[in-house]
């Protein structure tokens, strides 16, 4: 195994780079983690490291100084920079301080599984050792026992995402978290991680929005703050939250949005809501919802709303509500005149015009 070092001042983004790459498959293993580049330094000074995954900007030793150290003093350790966007010159300077290569942040995982197997296939062919350590990248990945817990995961995600209750997945579970805990304690992250990966591209793929609790960032940043012992509690109960609000109507899919609106619609319609009121009780964000329902209902929210006010108006006046300020009230309309005056421009009738209308009958 290649002996790696990782180095960021975010506690968080430490925990996900150590938790959600399984480096044990791509040849690495950890033997450091750092929150600033003087830690780094000092701990190369005692020990041989062969590669150091390194943020940009930290809060002593940058870096890129680590990178200047290493250049001249430990020129066969390979650095790969972690940087933002707005720190892409740093990278550039970096380049020339023998800098291996560089990932962008957001972290994408198969961008660092890509650069971590071209460094291995430089080391192995350095240290005349190909093949060797693990006899190819993808040699655990293709293990009877990966296979089996990427099957259960995805069988898994498609059921939970399909919104159904616990009693209808808990045996899918079962198998799933049994053949983890079967597996070797270090790949234990990757699996984990495996299971939200593909629960939350089912989740997207079929145009369902959870709440913002239970949204990839966060869930994310909580799975990555879990020391070992709160690993399997944890999961199951981020799982049944997931499963619940995908079954209860608190979850929205893009073919439902335009009828959860006119739900919500005709049980407020005695209120003065909002579009943001709408939109926030389906979890979504307010252009988002306004882009959906005027696509999907050829109509604008507040011209709907405005649509059914009036026609539950006239379902009032025939069931015998004579009074306009009493009809305004149940329909929502806290101005009487601008009631009126909506009233007649949808049915071409004044309030008493239509009784009368009615009574004619």
């Amino acid at each position: 195994m290649y002996r790696l070092v990782i180095a960021d001042d975010e506690l968080l983004v430490r925990k996900g780079l150590t938790q959600r790459i399984d480096w044990y498959a791509l040849g690495f293993e950890i033997c450091g983690q750092f929150e600033d580049g003087e830690n780094v330094i000092e701990y190369v000074k005692n020990n041989p490291v062969d590669v150091i995954f390194s943020d940009v900007q930290m809060l002593s030793v940058s870096g890129l100084e680590v990178a200047r150290w290493v250049a001249a003093n430990c020129p066969d350790t390979k650095i790969v920079l972690l940087s933002g966007y707005k720190e892409f010159d740093y990278v550039r300077e970096a380049l020339q301080a023998n800098v291996y290569d560089y990932v962008l942040k957001p972290v994408n995982l198969s961008e660092v599984a890509r650069v971590f197997e071209k460094i291995k296939e430089e080391l192995n062919k350095r240290n005349g050792e190909v093949g060797g350590h693990i006899a190819t990248l993808f040699a655990y990945r293709e293990s009877e026992e990966f296979r089996e817990i990427a099957k259960n995961a995805a069988r898994l995600a498609e059921i939970i995402s399909g919104g159904v209750q616990e009693a209808e997945y808990k045996e899918n579970y079962e198998e799933w978290i049994g053949a983890v805990k079967r597996s070797e304690k270090r790949h234990v992250p990757t699996y984990v991680f495996q299971l939200f990966d593909m629960l939350y591209e089912c989740l997207e793929k079929k145009g369902i929005y959870l709440p913002e609790e239970l949204g990839k960032t966060n869930v994310y940043q909580r799975i990555a703050s879990w020391n070992e012992r709160e690993v399997e509690k944890n999961i199951e109960t981020i799982l049944l939250d997931i499963a619940n609000s995908v079954y209860s109507t608190k979850v929205v899919t893009k073919s439902n949005i335009v009828s959860r609106a006119k739900e919500y619609v005709d049980q407020h319609i005695g209120e003065d809501f909002s579009v943001d009121d709408v939109a926030d009780s389906m979890y979504l964000s307010k252009g988002y919802f306004i882009r959906e329902f005027k696509a999907r209902a050829g109509i604008t929210l507040m011209d709907y709303a405005r649509r059914r006010r009036m026609e539950k108006a006239v379902e009032l006046i025939k069931e015998g509500i004579t009074s306009p300020g009493e009809l305004a009230k149940a329909v929502g309309y806290s101005d009487l005149k601008y009631f009126q005056k909506s009233f007649k421009k949808h049915t071409g009738y004044s309030i008493r015009e239509y009784q009368r209308l009615l009574r004619g009958k």
